[in-house]
Formats: structure tokens, sequence, C-alpha cells
């Protein structure tokens, strides 16, 4: 049997609402959760988030080929915990280890044809799919502004785990941030 437990009166539920609405961050995680959500519903084949994010910083970002501790940085993940994702990735044939020469303590992970094939044509239906429809919904011009958006909000977050860690992310392949900022990526707002 359950213990009994007070519930919340309708007047505290009103003012809970009125404060959960107010916070942005938490409507953020919410954003992404549905986001997450429907991708593992929409993908028909053998989508693996962390999979396709590993591949696409090494592609993206290493021009096919990066080391452990790059692609650990990429991910936000640390060089103990990028350990497991590699071992899979060379299992199922999606990147190769290969010793560097002269030093074979260092190892470089390059991508391999099925990689790429897992890229570009085994989530070509699916991502074909999700980006229709996006494109039903938003504009052109709205994506595009939601990609910014989020790349501040990302760019924000890693600050901030920097701050918090003493660690220095790089996060999504993005590196250091330049000495002056764009228009079209502003640091923290003041005031």
């Amino acid at each position: 049997m359950q213990p009994s437990a007070r519930l919340p009166s309708p007047e505290e539920l009103k003012q809970a609402k009125e404060t959960l609405v107010s916070r942005r961050f938490l409507k953020l995680i919410t954003f992404s959760d549905i986001i997450s959500r429907y991708a593992a519903t929409v993908f028909h084949h053998d989508y693996n988030r962390l999979k396709a994010s590993a591949l696409m910083a090494i592609v993206n970002f290493g021009g096919g080929s990066m080391q452990p501790s790059e692609l650990a940085a990429n991910l936000l993940r640390s060089n103990q915990g990028i350990t497991k994702l590699v071992d899979a990735l060379v299992e199922d044939g999606s990147i190769i280890r290969e010793a560097f020469e002269g030093d074979r303590r260092r190892i470089n992970l390059r991508v391999t044809s099925a990689g790429l094939d897992y890229l570009l044509v085994i989530l070509e239906e699916d991502l074909a799919e999700t980006d229709a429809m996006l494109s039903r919904y938003l504009s052109e011009e709205e994506i595009e502004t939601l990609l910014v958006l989020a790349k501040k909000v990302r760019r924000a977050c890693i600050a901030e785990l920097g701050r918090k860690t003493g660690k220095k992310w790089r996060g999504g392949g993005m590196g250091p941030r330049p000495e002056r900022e764009t228009e079209a990526e502003p640091g923290p707002r003041h005031g």
C-alpha cells in the first residue's frame, strides 16, 4: 500500500505553474527531450545518437580522422568515457584504430566506408523525413535562426561546463572561441 501523501492545493498548483512557466532552461530541456523522442520514433534504422555524433565529429571536424582525446573533447566526454564508444564503433566497422608512425602509443581514429555509409546512406531516408518535417512548420529563415540560437545555447552550456568543472571543453568541434565576437555569436549579455 502506498503511504499517504499530502497533495498540493489548487492555489499551490497554480503558483507552481506560474513559476515553472518562467523557467526558460527547463523549457529547453523539455524541448530537447521531445526532439530526442521524435527522433527515436521516426528513425527506422539503427539510429544511435552518440554514434552519429561521433562519426559526424570525425568527418566534419577531423577530416576523417582524429585522436580519441579530440573526439572526447568534441562530444563533451572524458577520455575514459569515450573508450566504450570507440570500442563499439571499431567493433561495428564504423571506424578503425591506427597507430601513429614512430609512436605506437598514440592512436588515431579513422572513419571507414561503413561509417560514412551509416551517415550518408543508412540514415538518409530518416534525415530527409525529419528535414521535411521542419520545413513543413518553419521557413528556411526560421530554421537557420533556430540553428544559430541552438549554437549559442550550446556554446553557453559549454562555457559554463568549463567554468564549473575547470575543464576546457570544445564541444561539437568548435574549438576555442575567437578573440572577437561576431554579430551572430555574441558572448553573455549583461544588464
